[in-house]
């Protein structure tokens, strides 16, 4: 099926071919193939669901695994990626950013949980721990806990680097 002549804004003498006018024809124009605020708030919510996953998980048993860690980082560095279309340098990034964003909140929350508990076990079962103090606090709680349990600097390092790598990856 044609589409009929090209129209030119100059004049075309009868019997010759027009020549195609430039402006009107357009390459074609492609999106960005990475939609990098996207793989972002995908990111944020996969950190957001491991970070309740990891929390959970110590809570209950009272201990902290490797495999945490390593499936922390994948499901932030995948989520990056899937929201992202696309896998670059900018997502690996992203994805360990968000990744030792999310760690640090985890921990924040898994030592808050301990607080709370070793003050119900001494008889201060009354006291009510804020569930975000002042930054003081917060920064306080983050310290001890990573004080606390050297190994966590390592699972941190893990989830973070683990993290980049998968939002490096093209799926």
């Amino acid at each position: 099926m044609s589409a009929g002549p090209v129209q030119t804004p100059w004049p075309v003498s009868p019997g010759s071919t027009p020549i195609p006018n430039p402006i009107q024809q357009h390459a074609p124009v492609y999106a960005s193939q990475t939609n990098l605020g996207l793989g972002i708030v995908y990111g944020l919510i996969a950190a957001v669901l491991g970070g309740a996953i990891w929390y959970g998980i110590v809570v209950v048993s009272n201990r902290q695994f490797i495999y945490l860690a390593i499936g922390f980082g994948v499901l932030v560095g995948a989520g990056v990626v899937k929201g992202a279309k696309r896998a670059n340098a900018a997502t690996a990034i992203a994805a360990a950013l968000i990744a030792a964003i999310g760690i640090v909140a985890s921990y924040y929350f898994i030592y808050r949980h301990a607080v709370i508990e070793t003050l119900a076990d001494r008889g201060y079962s009354d006291v009510k721990v804020p569930l975000f103090g002042d930054l003081q606090q917060v920064t306080d709680f983050i310290r001890y806990s990573f004080d606390e349990q050297k190994s966590q600097y390592l699972f941190s390092l893990v989830a973070v680097g683990v993290a980049g790598f998968v939002g490096a990856k093209n799926r």
